[in-house]
């Protein structure tokens, strides 16, 4: 099953784009056609965030895996795919904040201003103060919660790698258990509101299922091959089947990042789907995108420019959602031609396999 051709820049794209879609359509309040509608609406069950996850878990693992000794390497190789055009988000996020609000809030806020700069360089980019409430839907970027979430990943890997190696294919599931065990205490004992539970959901564990089965596919990718490898139709008609009686007949489940079990099935049966494409038609990414991959930028960029068409009131129509759209995928287009690609140049082993999650 590991090979190339495969399409993981497309299924980072559209994880990406799914995002976004479903973002503009919330905060710019649009009303669409009853066609557009229904599209957008079923897109909430391809979620990007656990589609990108699963990725990472597989991708990363088989980065790490290829170059186990090499801990320099993968670190500055991980630091490069993220931080250079995070840098560049966060400057333009702070040139916009500065049009928009005026240096005044920064200035009756010295403190607060330097914990969100600092929290924005490191790995706290989920943390917004109260003065930054007051612009767009309240907070600057806050699609950027996910990024601490893909850091403590890329931490964890080499533990994991280590453990593999000694406990065989044995630690994978433990993995899938504690982080259903952690998920399972977390909403059982923890107050939704509460600090505790906030802190936990921008935490990896929740979501180390996604980033599991991702890397359950690299660990049995010989044995689960016949299963996963041009089956992609295969996996798409049982998901669609199971969304369709389990979500619209019986309404077991809500579609979320932290579901219920029902929900948590269905991410699950979503990562089999998501595998399944990357080595089915294995040539459609390489013909549509090449080796350009502007996700990363769309992911980052996307909701500044949503804050952006908010504080100017741009809402509420359909030209403003598609103009949103059209400045997004520009942002990350740009993004990624002028600061992420020469970045990636600095690496050893520049290797189209050797990616992370966020449309990286």
């Amino acid at each position: 099953m590991l090979s190339k051709p495969n399409n993981f820049h497309l299924i980072r794209l559209f994880a990406a784009t799914q995002v976004v879609l479903l973002h503009a359509r919330y905060h710019l309040a649009i009303g669409l056609p009853q066609g557009w509608e229904i599209s957008i609406d079923f897109l909430k069950h391809f979620s990007g965030v656990p589609i990108f996850f699963t990725v990472s878990g597989f991708l990363i693992l088989w980065s790490f895996d290829r170059q186990p000794s090499q801990w320099l390497i993968y670190v500055r190789n991980r630091l490069l795919r993220i931080f250079p055009g995070l840098y560049v988000c966060l400057l333009v996020t702070i040139l916009v904040l500065l049009y928009f609000l005026g240096t005044e809030p920064f200035q009756q806020n010295p403190l607060g201003s330097v914990i969100w700069m600092v929290g924005q360089l490191t790995l706290f980019q989920f943390y917004t103060p109260t003065f930054l409430h007051d612009f767009g839907v309240g907070v600057p970027n806050g699609a950027l919660w996910t990024i601490p979430i893909e850091l403590q990943f890329y931490v964890l890997v080499p533990f994991i790698w280590y453990a593999w190696q000694r406990w065989k294919r044995w630690v994978i599931w433990v993995i899938l258990g504690v982080s259903v065990l952690f998920y399972s205490l977390l909403n059982t004992f923890s107050l939704p509101n509460s600090m505790l539970h906030q802190l936990a959901k921008v935490s990896v564990f929740p979501y180390l299922y996604n980033f599991g089965f991702g890397m359950l596919f690299y660990v049995y990718n010989r044995q689960l091959s016949p299963w996963i490898k041009d089956q992609f139709l295969v996996w798409l008609g049982i998901y669609v089947l199971y969304i369709g009686v389990f979500f619209y007949t019986f309404g077991f489940y809500i579609p979320s990042y932290t579901p219920n079990a029902w929900g948590m099935v269905a991410n699950i049966l979503l990562s089999c789907v998501t595998i399944s494409f990357a080595f089915s038609f294995r040539a459609l990414s390489t013909r549509l995108l090449g080796e350009e991959d502007i996700s990363y930028g769309i992911y980052i960029y996307h909701m500044i420019i949503i804050n952006i068409f908010v504080e100017l009131g741009l809402v509420k129509q359909v030209q403003f959602y598609l103009a949103a759209l059209l400045c997004t995928f520009l942002a990350g287009l740009i993004s990624w031609k002028w600061f992420e690609k020469p970045a990636l140049r600095l690496k050893n082993h520049i290797n189209p396999q050797d990616v992370d999650t966020l449309g990286s």
